[in-house]
């Protein structure tokens, strides 16, 4: 994501004794510390006091960044990877102040849900035209990259997101609100039209999220945002989505997956109309035979008249219900479709114009409210659109992609859109194409990898000489790479986001981003690895190394299987070497004349050495006397433990009273010449008279 999204995607809050990390949505994230957090800007806000020394604070709020993706490189790198589509078919007009934020504002708009509005904002387009303020207008954007707010002369034009409370089943964790802005939004859906089997096996994959229908879901999920980019110059927004299989109760059974990667670019730099680029990218064997691109429609209180044009933009209102309405062909018309709350057009319009042509099967239209709005029981307050493409077997299979373009277009009356599209021939600059590069076609981008953590391995865009390289964009028959963080610690650099859980919903996956693709899929493990400072180490890749620190090595291995390979990335801890001594009698104590430096014990060796006879199993420092006359505690003299027959002083092989007067008459000697000095202290003394006494007795056999 760029610099605004990451700002915005964690933040940490310092705090009278520590460092809370918060959301996006201000909530407390736990298990997270301030290690993880290197303080970027600092915004502060009124009677802001702060004291980095003691890290204290009061009303600041401190945004931070990962320590380990710098937001230059996230920035540089999401740039890139959004870059898939043309340039834009309007230019910009004098007059027109567009501001772009990723900060949270409430539209204003009543919404008919628990969930706060905070859960699904993205991104806020205000387009202010002072020469026609018929033209300005709100845009947000939710998570999943869809319309979820769309406010101008009109109103709110994306209806409330009512469900009849009949319509929950007790299994459902979001109650009444089990569709929070992933339904009645302008967003994509992609069918694999055989796999669909309602009501058991629905196949719906939605640009916006899941449904919360099962016990566990209790707040929403959108299709995660794997990189996002704010263009300046051109005013436009692009995020790049995971879509998700949004009838997440038929997953328990099914476990449809989904394998397909919606772009979509809003274009904000001409009045009152908002050009809009969306890509599909399918890397599963799923293959799409029906599409709404877009699927959505309008709140039926803020323009409650819906008008067909005809080929030569003329128009008439059409009115039915969903359903029971015919489908019109968009060849038979002249490519847009309006909405006013006057019957005539005559007030704040808004339309939407899209191509006539089609490079699918099929171009069609289908309208209609939602049920009888006029019936007591029928809040829901929504006038459906579908627009309808039909990709042949080969447009959205497996390495396809399709890319469109349309517009909304906003104004004073339906009149006036009428004049603008066919003005600006709107019509015509909308399209649809089947076109993908070939990867010799698509630029590259470079990543090394970190280690943050016990087990987590980041990416960090650096295009370094010995950086692994990923394609920008989608090319035929490639596989995107995602970095997925999981909530316990860990991540992986891989192919299938899924890799924690058929369900990305249930929380074991803290963030998901899109590092390129690549003509193979890849699976990454990890292996840590201590080694001894200046020893040698085969990487799986067959490559020899001699770290001289720490480090991570990432080795690509080419795999059994065609379709994929292998990223290992070792973990290189260094130990400082220690010396070793040879232990030849296995008494504990080494033989300090023959040592080896090494960062393992090896056999045969010990770590602690002074063992004056290596040979002896009994002799080492310390040793208890063996009394075989030997020096057995290494301290350089036979020490009376060790003597075979001490005491015996006349040689008789026995302590007895002849000895005793021997040492009597020894008695006072002082010098080092003492014939009696049994305790070595170069005298005859009450102490040796003791230490006899101790022996007394003693035969020497």
């Amino acid at each position: 994501m760029g610099v605004e999204s990451l700002t915005k995607k964690i933040r940490c809050e310092v705090g009278s004794d520590q460092i809370y990390i918060l959301d996006r949505n201000n909530r407390y994230l736990p298990g997270f510390n301030a290690d993880i957090c290197n303080l970027k800007i600092l915004i502060p806000r009124k009677g802001c006091q702060l004291n980095l020394n003691k890290m204290r604070t009061r009303n600041c709020l401190i945004i931070f960044a990962i320590t380990f993706a710098s937001f230059q490189s996230w920035s540089q790198k999401d740039s890139s990877l959004v870059q898939v589509f043309t340039a834009p078919s309007l230019g910009t007009a004098e007059g027109l102040t567009v501001e772009f934020s990723l900060d949270y504002e409430p539209s204003g708009s009543e919404w008919a849900l628990s969930f706060p509005e905070s859960a699904v904002e993205l991104a806020l387009f205000e387009a202010e035209y002072t020469a026609d303020t018929e033209k300005s207008y709100q845009l947000r954007i939710g998570q999943g990259g869809q319309i979820y707010s769309l406010i101008a002369g009109f109103g709110e034009s994306i209806p409330p997101q009512w469900r009849h409370p009949n319509w929950v089943q007790p299994s459902y964790g979001g109650g009444t609100s089990y569709a929070p802005w992933v339904d009645e939004v302008w967003q994509m859906v992609a069918v694999d039209e055989p796999l669909n089997n309602t009501p058991d096996s629905s196949y719906f994959i939605h640009q916006s999220g899941v449904y919360l229908k099962t016990p566990d879901q209790t707040s929403p999920f959108y299709s995660p945002v794997l990189a996002s980019w704010f263009n300046e110059e051109e005013k436009s927004f692009t995020t790049i989505n995971w879509g998700q299989q949004a009838h997440t109760e038929d997953l328990e059974n099914i476990q449809f997956s989904s394998r397909l990667l919606y772009y979509t670019k809003y274009t904000c730099s001409y009045p009152g109309i908002i050009q809009v680029d969306q890509m599909m990218y399918n890397f599963g064997q799923d293959n799409m035979t029906f599409l709404n691109v877009p699927w959505g429609g309008v709140r039926h209180s803020s323009l409650g008249h819906t008008f067909l044009s005809a080929p030569d933009n003329t128009f008439e209102e059409i009115v039915g219900i969903y359903g029971n309405t015919p489908v019109i062909q968009a060849v038979n018309t002249g490519g847009w479709l309006a909405w006013s709350n006057q019957e005539d057009g005559n007030s704040s319009a808004l339309a939407i114009a899209n191509t006539i042509s089609t490079v699918t099967n099929n171009n069609v239209i289908r309208y209609g409210d939602a049920g009888n709005l006029d019936a007591a029981w029928n809040n829901r307050d929504y006038s459906v659109l579908e627009m309808i493409r039909r990709p042949n077997s080969n447009q959205l299979k497996f390495g396809t992609g399709m890319k469109f373009r349309y517009f909304y277009v906003i104004d004073g009356s339906v009149s006036e859109l009428a004049a603008v599209i066919t003005d600006l021939n709107l019509e015509g600059e909308a399209f649809d194409t089947d076109f993908l590069p070939e990867m010799n076609d698509t630029d590259s981008l470079g990543f090394s990898f970190q280690v943050a953590g016990e087990s987590l391995i980041k990416a960090q865009h650096t295009q370094g000489e010995n950086d692994l390289f990923f394609k920008t964009q989608p090319f035929t028959n490639s596989y995107p790479v995602f970095e997925v963080c999981g909530a316990e610690g860990t991540s992986y650099i891989t192919s299938d986001p899924n890799i924690y859980s058929h369900k990305p919903w249930d929380g074991s996956v803290d963030s998901w981003e899109l590092l390129g693709f690549r003509e193979k899929s890849v699976s990454s493990s990890y292996e840590a690895v201590e080694l001894c400072q200046g020893a040698s180490l085969e990487l799986p890749s067959g490559e020899i190394v001699t770290p001289t620190e720490d480090s991570l090595y990432t080795s690509l291995i080419s795999g059994l299987d065609s379709t994929i390979d292998s990223l290992v990335f070792t973990h290189v801890n260094l130990s400082e070497p220690s010396l070793f001594f040879l232990d030849s009698d296995g008494d504990g104590y080494g033989d300090d004349t023959v040592m080896i430096l090494g960062c393992e014990l090896p056999a045969g060796y010990s770590e602690i050495d002074g063992d004056c006879d290596d040979s002896e199993a009994s002799i080492y420092p310390d040793a208890p006397g063996s009394q075989e006359g030997l020096d057995n505690n290494c301290n350089g003299v036979i020490d009376p433990q060790e003597d075979p027959c001490f005491g015996d002083l006349n040689d008789d092989f026995s302590v007895d009273v002849s000895d005793l007067l021997i040492l009597l008459n020894w008695a006072g000697c002082a010098n080092n010449d003492c014939g009696a000095d049994l305790n070595n202290d170069d005298s005859t003394t009450m102490a040796d008279l003791l230490l006899f006494i101790s022996f007394f007795g003693f035969q020497c056999d």
